[in-house]
């Protein structure tokens, strides 16, 4: 095989999946239970793709405003100086 010439030769087609044309899922940074994330991950490959598909289930069924939220409040907040 002869090496390539990169002046003469035109370039080599890339290789990979390429851009997505319309974005389908969004990149996020999302706190979660040790033990929930075990679980998931203990499924194999994939373990993001099933957890986006319990959260589909989850939606089908509840509205997300209906899920009660434990918000963080003053007395678990650390002192701020001043």
């Amino acid at each position: 095989m002869e090496p390539q010439n990169t002046l003469t030769d035109p370039p080599a087609p890339r290789r990979g999946r390429g851009p997505q044309k319309t974005p389908r899922k969004v990149p996020l940074s999302l706190r979660i239970k040790p033990d929930i994330l075990a679980a998931f991950q203990a499924t194999g490959p994939g373990w993001q793709q099933r957890i986006n598909a319990a959260l589909e289930d989850w939606l089908a069924t509840h509205a997300p405003e209906d899920l009660p939220v434990h918000r963080r409040t003053a007395r678990h907040l650390p002192d701020l100086p001043g």
